[in-house]
């Protein structure tokens, strides 16, 4: 999983003319883990709303680490 998001992440780059400030075999890691637990909150507390809010903040952290080229 880790090699197919880094690759994602490199494609999104080049797409959008950005750079990640952090390799993306690191970030890689960041997406599957905040996935996993994504997963599991929601698995537990069945909370929707809850569960937007926490994409949203992750999603939020992830783009803290681009940067325009």
């Amino acid at each position: 999983y880790h090699a197919a998001a880094a690759e994602l992440l490199d494609q999104v780059a080049t797409r959008f003319n950005v750079t990640w400030t952090s390799p993306t075999a690191d970030l890689a890691r960041l997406v599957i883990a905040m996935s996993d637990g994504l997963t599991l909150a929601w698995l537990t507390s069945r909370d929707e709303e809850a569960t937007a809010r926490l994409i949203t903040l992750t999603t939020d952290a992830l783009l803290a680490h681009l940067e325009d080229s």
